[in-house]
Protein backbone atom coordinates (compact mmCIF):
# COMPACT_ATOMS: atom_id res chain seq x y z
CA UNK A 1 0.00 0.00 0.00
CA UNK A 2 1.11 3.58 -0.60
CA UNK A 3 2.33 5.82 2.21
CA UNK A 4 -0.35 8.10 3.56
CA UNK A 5 -0.04 11.74 4.50
CA UNK A 6 -3.03 13.67 5.81
CA UNK A 7 -5.44 11.52 3.81
CA UNK A 8 -7.42 8.93 5.75
CA UNK A 9 -8.99 6.31 3.54
CA UNK A 10 -11.49 3.95 5.19
CA UNK A 11 -11.56 0.82 3.03
CA UNK A 12 -14.85 -0.60 4.31
CA UNK A 13 -16.53 2.78 3.79
CA UNK A 14 -14.74 3.24 0.45
CA UNK A 15 -14.16 6.92 1.04
CA UNK A 16 -11.75 9.45 2.46
CA UNK A 17 -12.76 10.72 5.89
CA UNK A 18 -11.51 13.27 8.40
CA UNK A 19 -8.99 12.39 11.09
CA UNK A 20 -11.44 12.04 13.99
CA UNK A 21 -13.89 10.03 11.87
CA UNK A 22 -11.05 7.75 10.79
CA UNK A 23 -9.91 7.12 14.36
CA UNK A 24 -13.48 6.16 15.31
CA UNK A 25 -13.79 3.97 12.20
CA UNK A 26 -10.52 2.16 12.93
CA UNK A 27 -11.32 1.44 16.57
CA UNK A 28 -14.85 0.39 15.66
CA UNK A 29 -13.43 -2.11 13.14
CA UNK A 30 -11.09 -3.52 15.81
CA UNK A 31 -13.92 -3.74 18.36
CA UNK A 32 -16.22 -5.52 15.93
CA UNK A 33 -13.50 -8.04 15.06
CA UNK A 34 -12.95 -8.72 18.76
CA UNK A 35 -16.69 -9.15 19.36
CA UNK A 36 -17.30 -11.25 16.24
CA UNK A 37 -14.66 -13.82 17.19
CA UNK A 38 -15.27 -13.55 20.95
CA UNK A 39 -11.59 -12.84 21.59
CA UNK A 40 -11.84 -11.36 25.08
CA UNK A 41 -14.17 -11.89 28.01
CA UNK A 42 -14.71 -9.05 30.45
CA UNK A 43 -11.99 -9.09 33.07
CA UNK A 44 -9.46 -10.65 30.69
CA UNK A 45 -5.76 -9.84 30.93
CA UNK A 46 -4.46 -9.27 27.40
CA UNK A 47 -0.74 -9.45 26.64
CA UNK A 48 0.06 -7.29 23.60
CA UNK A 49 3.22 -8.14 21.68
CA UNK A 50 4.86 -4.84 20.64
CA UNK A 51 7.73 -4.54 18.18
CA UNK A 52 7.66 -0.75 17.85
CA UNK A 53 6.37 -0.84 14.28
CA UNK A 54 3.13 0.70 13.03
CA UNK A 55 0.98 -2.44 13.33
CA UNK A 56 1.83 -3.41 16.90
CA UNK A 57 1.57 0.20 18.08
CA UNK A 58 -1.78 0.65 16.34
CA UNK A 59 -2.97 -2.48 18.15
CA UNK A 60 -1.58 -1.30 21.51
CA UNK A 61 -3.27 2.10 21.30
CA UNK A 62 -6.56 0.78 19.92
CA UNK A 63 -6.85 -1.84 22.68
CA UNK A 64 -5.89 0.70 25.34
CA UNK A 65 -8.56 3.05 23.99
CA UNK A 66 -11.14 0.24 24.04
CA UNK A 67 -9.98 -1.34 27.33
CA UNK A 68 -12.61 0.22 29.58
CA UNK A 69 -15.42 -0.48 27.11
CA UNK A 70 -14.30 -4.11 26.67
CA UNK A 71 -13.50 -4.57 30.37
CA UNK A 72 -9.95 -5.81 29.74
CA UNK A 73 -6.50 -5.10 31.20
CA UNK A 74 -3.74 -4.46 28.65
CA UNK A 75 -0.16 -5.53 29.42
CA UNK A 76 2.75 -4.86 27.06
CA UNK A 77 5.46 -7.33 26.06
CA UNK A 78 8.54 -6.62 23.96
CA UNK A 79 11.30 -9.12 23.19
CA UNK A 80 14.81 -7.75 22.66
CA UNK A 81 16.28 -10.35 20.31
CA UNK A 82 19.76 -8.89 20.32
CA UNK A 83 19.84 -7.82 16.67
CA UNK A 84 22.70 -5.36 16.35
CA UNK A 85 21.69 -1.73 15.74
CA UNK A 86 18.02 -2.72 15.66
CA UNK A 87 16.69 -4.49 18.79
CA UNK A 88 17.79 -1.66 21.07
CA UNK A 89 15.65 0.75 19.07
CA UNK A 90 12.69 -1.64 19.30
CA UNK A 91 12.94 -1.83 23.09
CA UNK A 92 13.39 1.92 23.47
CA UNK A 93 10.36 2.95 21.42
CA UNK A 94 8.16 0.25 22.98
CA UNK A 95 9.07 1.36 26.49
CA UNK A 96 8.36 4.98 25.56
CA UNK A 97 4.79 4.08 24.60
CA UNK A 98 4.19 1.78 27.58
CA UNK A 99 5.14 4.61 29.95
CA UNK A 100 3.14 7.15 27.96
CA UNK A 101 0.03 4.99 28.29
CA UNK A 102 0.73 4.10 31.92
CA UNK A 103 0.66 0.36 31.20
CA UNK A 104 2.26 -2.56 33.00
CA UNK A 105 4.86 -4.04 30.69
CA UNK A 106 7.75 -6.45 30.39
CA UNK A 107 10.82 -6.21 28.13
CA UNK A 108 12.66 -9.51 27.79
CA UNK A 109 16.29 -9.53 26.66
CA UNK A 110 17.09 -12.85 24.96
CA UNK A 111 20.83 -12.52 25.55
CA UNK A 112 20.43 -11.72 29.25
CA UNK A 113 17.86 -14.44 29.88
CA UNK A 114 19.25 -17.29 27.79
CA UNK A 115 22.84 -16.27 27.10
CA UNK A 116 22.44 -15.99 23.34
CA UNK A 117 21.21 -13.40 20.83
CA UNK A 118 19.43 -13.93 17.53
CA UNK A 119 22.53 -12.60 15.76
CA UNK A 120 24.54 -15.43 17.34
CA UNK A 121 21.90 -18.07 16.59
CA UNK A 122 21.88 -17.17 12.88
CA UNK A 123 25.58 -18.06 12.70
CA UNK A 124 25.03 -21.63 13.90
CA UNK A 125 25.06 -23.66 10.68
CA UNK A 126 23.78 -26.78 12.44
CA UNK A 127 20.36 -25.10 12.85
CA UNK A 128 19.82 -25.12 9.08
CA UNK A 129 17.08 -22.53 9.44
CA UNK A 130 16.74 -19.01 7.99
CA UNK A 131 16.81 -16.14 10.52
CA UNK A 132 13.05 -15.50 10.28
CA UNK A 133 12.31 -19.12 11.16
CA UNK A 134 14.57 -19.00 14.23
CA UNK A 135 13.04 -15.67 15.23
CA UNK A 136 9.52 -17.12 14.98
CA UNK A 137 10.41 -20.08 17.20
CA UNK A 138 11.95 -17.80 19.84
CA UNK A 139 9.11 -15.28 19.87
CA UNK A 140 6.31 -17.85 19.97
CA UNK A 141 8.04 -19.70 22.81
CA UNK A 142 8.70 -16.61 24.91
CA UNK A 143 5.27 -15.07 24.37
CA UNK A 144 3.58 -18.23 25.56
CA UNK A 145 6.01 -18.81 28.45
CA UNK A 146 5.66 -15.27 29.75
CA UNK A 147 1.91 -15.32 29.19
CA UNK A 148 1.67 -18.39 31.41
CA UNK A 149 3.89 -16.82 34.06
CA UNK A 150 1.80 -13.65 34.13
CA UNK A 151 -1.49 -15.52 34.11
CA UNK A 152 -2.85 -13.68 31.06
CA UNK A 153 -5.90 -14.91 29.16
CA UNK A 154 -4.97 -13.91 25.61
CA UNK A 155 -1.88 -12.92 23.62
CA UNK A 156 -2.68 -10.29 20.97
CA UNK A 157 -0.47 -9.70 17.93
CA UNK A 158 -0.56 -7.00 15.25
CA UNK A 159 -1.12 -9.15 12.16
CA UNK A 160 -3.22 -7.15 9.70
CA UNK A 161 -5.46 -8.05 6.75
CA UNK A 162 -2.59 -7.87 4.25
CA UNK A 163 -0.54 -10.27 6.39
CA UNK A 164 -3.36 -12.82 6.45
CA UNK A 165 -4.02 -12.50 2.70
CA UNK A 166 -0.32 -13.06 1.99
CA UNK A 167 -0.26 -16.10 4.27
CA UNK A 168 -3.28 -17.61 2.46
CA UNK A 169 -1.74 -17.34 -1.02
CA UNK A 170 1.68 -18.50 0.19
CA UNK A 171 0.11 -21.57 1.82
CA UNK A 172 -1.85 -22.43 -1.33
CA UNK A 173 1.16 -22.08 -3.62
CA UNK A 174 3.18 -24.38 -1.35
CA UNK A 175 0.32 -26.83 -0.83
CA UNK A 176 0.38 -26.31 2.93
CA UNK A 177 -3.28 -26.85 3.69
CA UNK A 178 -2.43 -27.78 7.28
CA UNK A 179 -1.13 -24.22 7.75
CA UNK A 180 -4.18 -22.75 6.02
CA UNK A 181 -6.47 -24.76 8.29
CA UNK A 182 -5.03 -22.90 11.29
CA UNK A 183 -5.75 -19.48 9.82
CA UNK A 184 -8.23 -17.76 12.09
CA UNK A 185 -8.30 -14.41 13.89
CA UNK A 186 -8.68 -16.24 17.22
CA UNK A 187 -7.16 -19.50 18.43
CA UNK A 188 -8.43 -20.82 21.79
CA UNK A 189 -5.87 -21.78 24.38
CA UNK A 190 -5.06 -25.23 25.69
CA UNK A 191 -5.44 -25.27 29.46
CA UNK A 192 -2.14 -24.95 31.27
CA UNK A 193 -0.11 -25.26 28.07
CA UNK A 194 -0.97 -22.68 25.44
CA UNK A 195 -2.37 -19.17 25.88
CA UNK A 196 -5.17 -18.19 23.49
CA UNK A 197 -3.99 -16.01 20.58
CA UNK A 198 -5.88 -13.17 18.94
CA UNK A 199 -5.38 -10.96 15.87
CA UNK A 200 -7.68 -7.97 16.47
CA UNK A 201 -6.34 -6.24 13.31
CA UNK A 202 -7.30 -9.20 11.11
CA UNK A 203 -9.76 -7.06 9.12
CA UNK A 204 -7.86 -3.78 9.03
CA UNK A 205 -5.69 -3.01 6.02
CA UNK A 206 -1.99 -2.29 6.39
CA UNK A 207 -2.34 1.28 5.16
CA UNK A 208 -5.11 1.80 7.73
CA UNK A 209 -2.75 0.92 10.59
CA UNK A 210 -0.29 3.42 9.11
CA UNK A 211 -3.02 6.05 8.92
CA UNK A 212 -4.02 5.33 12.53
CA UNK A 213 -0.56 5.84 14.03
CA UNK A 214 -0.06 8.98 11.94
CA UNK A 215 -3.47 10.36 12.88
CA UNK A 216 -2.57 9.86 16.55
CA UNK A 217 0.85 11.42 16.01
CA UNK A 218 2.72 8.37 17.31
CA UNK A 219 6.46 7.79 17.07
CA UNK A 220 7.04 4.40 15.47
CA UNK A 221 9.94 2.41 14.09
CA UNK A 222 10.14 2.78 10.31
CA UNK A 223 13.40 0.87 10.01
CA UNK A 224 12.99 -2.69 8.76
CA UNK A 225 14.55 -5.66 10.52
CA UNK A 226 17.92 -6.34 8.86
CA UNK A 227 16.94 -10.00 8.47
CA UNK A 228 13.77 -9.16 6.54
CA UNK A 229 14.14 -10.67 3.03
CA UNK A 230 14.56 -8.10 0.27
CA UNK A 231 13.20 -10.45 -2.38
CA UNK A 232 11.38 -13.75 -2.61
CA UNK A 233 7.96 -15.31 -3.06
CA UNK A 234 6.29 -13.72 -0.05
CA UNK A 235 7.26 -10.20 -1.13
CA UNK A 236 6.09 -10.86 -4.68
CA UNK A 237 2.76 -12.15 -3.36
CA UNK A 238 2.32 -9.05 -1.22
CA UNK A 239 3.03 -6.78 -4.17
CA UNK A 240 0.57 -8.66 -6.37
CA UNK A 241 -2.14 -8.49 -3.69
CA UNK A 242 -1.64 -4.75 -3.26
CA UNK A 243 -1.91 -4.35 -7.05
CA UNK A 244 -5.13 -6.37 -7.04
CA UNK A 245 -6.64 -4.33 -4.19
CA UNK A 246 -5.90 -1.05 -5.96
CA UNK A 247 -7.82 -2.21 -9.02
CA UNK A 248 -10.52 -4.28 -7.31
CA UNK A 249 -11.26 -2.70 -3.92
CA UNK A 250 -12.19 -5.11 -1.09
CA UNK A 251 -10.55 -8.07 -2.86
CA UNK A 252 -8.26 -8.73 0.09
CA UNK A 253 -11.08 -8.40 2.59
CA UNK A 254 -13.24 -10.84 0.63
CA UNK A 255 -10.35 -13.30 0.29
CA UNK A 256 -9.59 -13.39 4.03
CA UNK A 257 -13.23 -13.29 5.10
CA UNK A 258 -14.23 -16.16 2.81
CA UNK A 259 -11.27 -18.33 3.80
CA UNK A 260 -11.90 -17.76 7.51
CA UNK A 261 -15.68 -18.24 7.31
CA UNK A 262 -16.17 -20.83 4.54
CA UNK A 263 -12.95 -22.63 3.62
CA UNK A 264 -11.10 -22.90 6.92
CA UNK A 265 -13.85 -24.94 8.66
CA UNK A 266 -13.74 -27.51 5.82
CA UNK A 267 -10.00 -28.03 6.27
CA UNK A 268 -10.14 -28.79 9.97
CA UNK A 269 -8.49 -32.12 10.59
CA UNK A 270 -7.28 -33.95 13.64
CA UNK A 271 -5.15 -31.84 15.92
CA UNK A 272 -1.96 -33.46 17.09
CA UNK A 273 -1.95 -33.94 20.84
CA UNK A 274 0.18 -31.56 22.87
CA UNK A 275 2.49 -32.79 25.56
CA UNK A 276 5.20 -31.16 27.62
CA UNK A 277 8.80 -30.69 26.58
CA UNK A 278 11.07 -33.00 28.57
CA UNK A 279 13.61 -30.21 29.00
CA UNK A 280 11.63 -27.08 29.84
CA UNK A 281 8.08 -28.27 30.51
CA UNK A 282 6.56 -26.03 27.85
CA UNK A 283 4.08 -27.38 25.26
CA UNK A 284 5.48 -29.58 22.52
CA UNK A 285 4.21 -32.05 19.93
CA UNK A 286 7.37 -34.10 20.40
CA UNK A 287 9.58 -35.00 23.31
CA UNK A 288 11.55 -31.77 22.96
CA UNK A 289 10.10 -28.41 21.87
CA UNK A 290 11.52 -26.45 18.93
CA UNK A 291 12.99 -23.78 21.21
CA UNK A 292 14.99 -26.31 23.20
CA UNK A 293 16.15 -27.99 19.98
CA UNK A 294 17.46 -24.64 18.74
CA UNK A 295 19.27 -24.05 22.02
CA UNK A 296 20.65 -27.60 22.17
CA UNK A 297 22.07 -27.39 18.65
CA UNK A 298 23.63 -24.04 19.53
CA UNK A 299 25.39 -25.35 22.65
CA UNK A 300 28.59 -26.58 21.00
CA UNK A 301 29.07 -23.22 19.30
CA UNK A 302 27.75 -20.78 21.89
CA UNK A 303 28.30 -22.43 25.25
CA UNK A 304 25.87 -23.16 28.05
CA UNK A 305 22.43 -21.61 28.34
CA UNK A 306 19.70 -21.49 30.94
CA UNK A 307 16.31 -23.09 30.42
CA UNK A 308 14.76 -20.90 33.13
CA UNK A 309 14.40 -17.16 32.89
CA UNK A 310 16.40 -15.30 35.52
CA UNK A 311 13.56 -12.98 36.47
CA UNK A 312 10.37 -14.98 36.27
CA UNK A 313 8.26 -13.06 38.77
CA UNK A 314 5.02 -11.59 37.38
CA UNK A 315 4.55 -7.88 36.86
Amino acid sequence: MKEVGDVYYAHRMRKIVGKEDFLRYFERTVRRTIEKFKMFNRGAKVLVAVSGGKDSLALLYALTSLAEELGIKVIGLTINLGIKRYSGKVAKIAEYHYKRLGLDYLIIDLKEEYGVSLDELTKVRELRRPPCSICGIVKRYLMNKIGLELGVNVIATGHNLNDLAQFIIFSLINGRLEDLSKLTPYVPGVGGLLIAKAKPLAFTYEDETLSYVKAKGLKYLTEKCPYKPKKGLQLYIRGALNYLEEREPSSLYNLVNNVVRKINPLLKGKEEGLGKCEKCGMPSKGKICSFCKVMELSKPKLGLWSQSRKNSSPI
